[in-house]
């Protein structure tokens, strides 16, 4: 049996595993972790942060979609580089009619 290869994403509140190969019984076998860099640093977010990786913007490359505890902001990292090869350059935050969304927090 193949044992499962584990990537792990992390910037500062977040940690994203993406799995490769089969799942088993076997325990996974991790690699080194690697952490996301916006514009050329560390990702940074704040603490107890909910990423969501989607097509936000519809071009065929995942962005990143990361929702704050502190004021329930949206923040969007526009993905500028590929799926395999992300490039994230600042963020927006989700904006309805010109005013930030914001969702339930506390």
């Amino acid at each position: 049996m193949v044992s499962p290869k584990w990537t792990v994403l992390a910037a500062t509140g977040i940690m994203t595993f993406l799995v490769s190969g089969m799942l088993g019984a076997e325990a996974p076998e991790l690699e080194a972790p690697l952490f996301i860099q916006d514009n050329g640093q560390d990702l940074e977010v704040d603490y107890c942060s909910v990423p969501c990786v989607v097509d936000w913007n519809e071009d065929g490359v995942k962005d990143l979609l990361v929702g704050q505890f502190s004021y329930g902001y949206i923040k969007l990292f526009e993905n500028r580089g590929t799926d395999l090869n992300p490039l994230f350059n600042g963020w927006t935050y989700v904006e309805s009619n010109g005013s930030p969304i914001t969702a339930n927090y506390g």
